[in-house]
């Protein structure tokens, strides 16, 4: 029915304009009549949609708990194509939980099915997770492998918001080989570039100030354009 579709349309619009409660509020009555109506495809993606906005709220719980609910409902149904964005989406919060467990079994699972589907983004995406479980390890040479591969991967399909995420976990990389004067400048790029989005420039910032701790006032990114970072 067209009710369901303006209210998620409602809800999307409100979440980009910055109305979190407004968006929830939408959110929650979209999934409502999913749920009445028994579309298992639309109660799946307003779950994720809700976790993503529980996420971007700093409710990490919640989050995990719409994603779950989601993959449930898609593996019960078959949906192989949004349940690969669940568990993606789950692989990243739990990375933030600091779940290292959950968060490989998510991963590997997600990048078989990506693999397998031709999900080049998610792909990529998934390589950067493991890049942050190998970094958690102590495992710099791996992560860097891995940065490589998403890399690879996100200049062969020209997706603006992966190559962000790879000059991300590019610094932290930086960081964990004590090069954190470094990593603080990709940040900064991070944190002016057009193509990231409010939270992720919130992010690059608050990790910036941390990793410039006591480090020398002049610290300033020399101006590198999106592209020839890139090439670098």
């Amino acid at each position: 029915p067209k009710s369901k579709i303006v209210k998620d349309v409602q809800a999307l619009v409100e979440k980009l304009m910055g109305n979190p409660d407004e968006a929830l509020r939408h959110f929650l009555d979209s999934l409502a009549r999913h749920q009445t109506h028994g579309d298992f495809v639309g109660e799946a993606l307003c779950l994720g949609n809700l976790g993503l906005l529980y996420g971007e709220k700093g409710e990490i719980e919640s989050a995990v708990a719409q994603f779950k609910a989601a993959l449930a409902i898609c593996d019960r149904q078959g949906l192989a194509a949004t349940g690969l964005l669940m568990l993606a989406n789950l692989t990243g919060y739990s990375i933030t939980m600091g779940d290292e467990v959950a968060a490989g079994e998510y991963a590997k699972r997600a990048l078989e099915i990506a693999n397998t589907t031709g999900n080049r983004s998610v792909a990529s995406y998934m390589k950067l997770q493991f890049l942050r479980l190998a970094l958690w390890r102590g495992d710099v040479r791996t992560a860097r492998s891995e940065l490589q591969a998403a890399l690879r991967i996100a200049i062969g399909i020209g997706r603006p918001t992966l190559l962000i995420e790879c000059a991300l976990c590019g610094a932290e990389i930086l960081a964990a080989q004590g090069q954190r004067d470094c990593a603080s400048l990709v940040l900064s790029f991070v944190a002016d570039c057009p193509l990231a989005n409010a939270p992720v420039r919130q992010e690059a910032r608050a990790r910036s100030a941390e990793w410039t701790a006591g480090a020398p006032a002049t610290l300033k990114w020399p101006g590198l354009e999106h592209d020839e970072l890139v090439h670098r």
